[in-house]
């Protein structure tokens, strides 16, 4: 575009303008002056653009690099401890902060006598409903 605005420049210069439109043609060049000076803010702001862009796209990059190792160790964790909760020769149970379980292992759930899957989501007192659990809960908060 600004080789055309350079043409148009040299082919008004090479113009026979009476002395009348001489301010015309005067104007025409300030025109292509701010043309010009637009296209500058023009092309700064593209090249801007596809830097950020650019930019951008590496750290997506590197964002999704990292979030697929963090994946990986995640899943390396699990099956750490999925191993460990199936050998252990112990009673072994998470619970969240409401006091329901969120992971027994297969000799807790033999204990109370139901699948490790039903215990899951479950307070003490719906798997052992007549145990007395206050002083118990008590010292679990």
């Amino acid at each position: 575009m600004k080789d055309k605005i350079d043409k148009i420049r040299i082919l008004i210069r090479n113009l026979n303008v009476p002395d009348g439109q001489a301010d015309q043609v005067g104007q025409i060049g300030d025109l292509l002056d701010k043309l010009d000076q637009e296209l500058l803010k023009i092309n700064f702001k593209v090249e801007r653009s596809i830097k950020e862009k650019n930019i951008l796209s590496s750290l997506l990059t590197r964002t999704s690099i990292d979030l697929k190792k963090v994946s990986e160790n995640l899943k390396i964790r699990a099956e750490e401890l999925s191993i460990l909760l199936t050998t252990i020769p112990a009673y072994v149970y998470f619970k969240d902060t409401n006091l329901n379980y969120i992971m027994v292992n297969q000799l807790f759930a033999e204990m109370i006598g139901q699948p490790a899957d039903l215990v899951v989501g479950k307070k003490l007192g719906d798997i052992m409903p007549g145990y007395d659990n206050h002083d118990y809960l008590l010292k679990e908060k």
